[in-house]
């Protein structure tokens, strides 16, 4: 499903076409309609994690595109993370690409114990 906005583009297209323009370079894009996706499934838990009041589709993707350029590859992941902290266990954002594509497929938040389980080797463990 793709929203068309005004223009008569995409939701995404619309995202990349304004990012674009503001920062002169090209964003990662989420894959077909992976971003309205996962965007529905974890655009909460990432809002109440950054203390935000509201969050959106632009946000998601933009926030998306800072954890793969500022966090840490991680290869048994096949994605990008970044501590962001948080109350209680240490929270980090992951970014998850698909293996083919390259595309984004996934952003949301996971605990160092979620992390830790599928990759003991980027705790020393």
């Amino acid at each position: 499903m793709r929203i068309p906005n005004t223009t008569g583009s995409t939701v995404l297209e619309e995202i990349t076409i304004n990012a674009t323009s503001k920062t002169g370079s090209q964003f990662l894009l989420f894959g077909g309609d992976e971003a309205i996706i996962h965007f529905g499934k974890h655009g909460k838990s990432i809002m109440d994690m950054l203390g935000k009041n509201s969050y959106n589709l632009n946000e998601y993707v933009r926030d998306a595109n800072f954890i793969i350029k500022n966090g840490t590859f991680v290869p048994e992941l096949n994605g990008y993370v970044r501590l962001i902290g948080g109350k209680g266990s240490a929270k980090f954002g992951f970014v998850g690409l698909n293996r083919t594509t390259g595309s984004i497929t996934t952003f949301h938040i996971k605990t160092a114990q979620e992390l830790a389980k599928k990759t003991p080797s980027m705790f020393g463990y």
